[in-house]
């Protein structure tokens, strides 16, 4: 049936992971099972960095902010997702689907913005191992942290705000959270800036980051043999989200 909304008055109905609709109370076993893990995981880990003075390392400090990050991405997903599989609730308001889709989106630009900070780490230390201290100081460390956060506000803003001009011929998503191109999919009307800023998000946020990571790295023959499990980080973090929001 097709259903004519602006995105301002209606509800989206999420629903699910096509095809298992019907195994979803099983399915929120793992799934719970890791949202536990990784709330144990990461808070444990965070407390022993905050509370260990011989841990506050720039290092340490980046991979303090990424499991912020990864946190944050998460607690944005897990609450409505257990909830579709224990309850069957499936309705999600449009201004809460957009809000879902800001924290989610947009902390995985941080996340890949501070593995590129992780890169600059390991590139400071490689070639100026006795003055790293000095320039690369928690002061610094601080600031491209609210540069990394800035870069996801300001990149993934624009998607919400260009989704709410939209008008919406279907209301289901078939997902499991409020992904961006699912819905712009679902637009009657003209989404074409929607999609061409979809298209330059990602040669922006993943061709950068990626190139970034290149050339910090592999002109020195120390930090070549590392770029791999950094790829590695950036396409098990970042990419499997990006596809999904950004791709045309």
């Amino acid at each position: 049936m097709l259903i004519l909304n602006h995105s301002s008055f209606m509800t989206f109905t999420l629903m699910g992971i096509p095809g298992l609709e019907s195994q979803h109370l099983w399915l929120s076993v793992p799934f719970c099972s890791m949202f536990l893990a990784l709330l144990i995981g990461n808070g444990s880990i965070l407390f022993l960095l905050a509370t260990e003075p011989t841990l506050h390392s720039q290092m340490y400090l980046l991979l303090a902010l990424l499991m912020v990050a990864d946190l944050i991405s998460t607690l944005a997903v897990m609450p409505k997702l257990l909830c579709l599989f224990w309850f069957n609730d499936r309705d999600i308001a449009a201004n809460a689907c957009f809000t879902q889709m800001f924290f989610i989106h947009g902390s995985s630009v941080v996340r890949s913005a501070l593995l590129v900070l992780m890169v600059f780490d390991r590139f400071v230390a490689m070639c100026e191992p006795l003055r790293y201290n000095i320039i690369l100081n928690h002061s610094l460390v601080g600031h491209l942290g609210l540069l990394a956060l800035a870069k996801g506000v300001i990149l993934i803003l624009p998607m919400p705000l260009l989704l709410q001009r939209l008008t919406f011929c279907h209301t289901a998503i078939p997902h499991t959270y409020c992904d961006h191109m699912a819905m712009v999919k679902m637009a009657c009307n003209h989404n074409r800036p929607n999609r061409i800023y979809g298209f330059f998000m990602i040669l922006l946020v993943v061709g950068l980051d990626l190139l970034l990571h290149w050339l910090l790295l592999c002109p020195h023959p120390p930090g070549c043999g590392t770029i791999l499990p950094h790829l590695n980080q950036e396409s098990v973090l970042c990419l499997p989200d990006r596809k999904s929001q950004f791709l045309i």
